[in-house]
């Protein structure tokens, strides 16, 4: 596994550095995150003030990555060394107790996404895009591109598919828009609610792109024009991106 390191906010100082952690996602009410020992086959979950461990829960396989489901209270949970067959797992946010899992996937797992409009978990499995049912637990495929980032304020969910970027209707799944991006987008897209922006990785330009998703004739459709790009220069590559709508910041890995 590889290491989780947690950074002060307002002064961008290192905190502590975490151990055998991979992936991570936080419960903003409880103020606890959540994250996954790879190897270890232990799903953890820290105290965001004392960035202490308060539980782990032993479920086998390799988890890592995390997905949170505010409106139903949920930590959904994917591992690896599933043999072909890559699980997730659902865990009750405030409890910790494992609700469901292992459910298989049917493949080789990718990024976990959960749909706030109606807890449904988006997965890349196989290389196919799937869904599984919050109340079944039930995993069909959705003929989607990769699911990589959503927008509760505006029921939208954003996927990549080739170099075409997606806006699609959380509600029905349906693909609002198909965006020709000219490139080939990196794995990760970030979402600033205040600003109406989303950010896109362009690994072989070296830039992150920044798209509109307001509409410029109304404000309750969503079209991803260019805003614009930030360049990171030569050789640097970028690889993963997060949005702080709080203080207008972007970071780049």
């Amino acid at each position: 596994g590889g290491t989780l390191t947690v950074v002060d906010g307002k002064t961008l100082t290192v905190l502590t550095t975490l151990s055998n952690s991979n992936g991570v996602n936080w419960d903003v009410k409880n103020d606890n995150f959540w994250t996954g020992n790879l190897a270890g086959g232990q799903v953890l979950t820290y105290s965001g003030s004392t960035n202490t461990q308060i539980s782990a829960n032993t479920v086998g396989f390799c988890p890592g990555e995390t997905a949170f489901d505010c409106f139903n209270r949920r930590f959904w949970v994917g591992a690896q060394c599933g043999a072909g067959n890559d699980p997730v797992f659902v865990f009750n946010a405030d409890t910790f107790a494992l609700i469901a899992g292992p459910i298989a996937t049917g493949g080789a797992l990718g990024p976990i996404v959960v749909n706030p409009l109606n807890g449904k978990l988006h997965v890349q499995s196989g290389g196919v895009s799937k869904e599984i049912n919050p109340t079944t637990f039930a995993v069909t495929a959705t003929g989607l591109g990769t699911v990589l980032a959503a927008d509760q304020h505006k029921s939208k969910l954003f996927a990549t598919s080739g170099n075409n970027l997606q806006i699609i209707n959380a509600a029905n799944d349906n693909v609002e828009y198909n965006i020709s991006l000219g490139y080939t987008p990196g794995s990760q897209i970030a979402v600033n609610n205040a600003l109406r922006h989303i950010y896109l990785l362009n690994p072989a330009a070296n830039k992150v792109e920044v798209r509109g998703i307001t509409a410029i004739a109304t404000a309750t459709d969503v079209r991803g024009q260019l805003i614009g790009n930030f360049s990171l220069g030569t050789g640097n590559t970028p690889m993963g991106v997060a949005a702080d709508a709080v203080r207008g910041l972007v970071y780049v890995v």
